[in-house]
């Protein structure tokens, strides 16, 4: 759970209010599995905030099939905006255990 000091410096600390539902993590994470290693690629340059034309370049691929894995990922992810992906990639990286390697950062050491 995130946590957010409350008042000053010793006072300890207090839940985040944006968790009282449920994290965001906890909501996606788990459909991060059903993605395809290629989408995960997909998934991963939307995180940073490229271009369509970025991730194919970066990638080797089409436009044409960026485009398909986005609309994938969108559907699995139950999400409908690249703003949405770029959260979950940035939450996840966030949340994920320092040092660990995963489907989202598998170069991670």
């Amino acid at each position: 759970m995130i946590e957010i000091a409350a008042g000053s410096a010793g006072s300890g600390s207090v839940p985040c209010p944006l968790t009282r539902f449920g994290s965001f993590t906890d909501v996606h994470e788990p459909k991060l599995s059903l993605l395809t290693p290629r989408e995960i690629e997909v998934l991963s340059g939307i995180g940073v905030g490229l271009s369509t034309r970025g991730i194919a370049r970066g990638l080797g691929i089409r436009e044409s099939t960026v485009k398909a894995c986005t609309t994938k990922i969108f559907s699995k992810l139950g999400i409908v905006s690249r703003v949405q992906a770029a959260l979950i990639v940035a939450t996840h990286l966030a949340s994920c255990s320092s040092g660990v390697a995963c489907r989202l950062h598998p170069s991670r050491s």
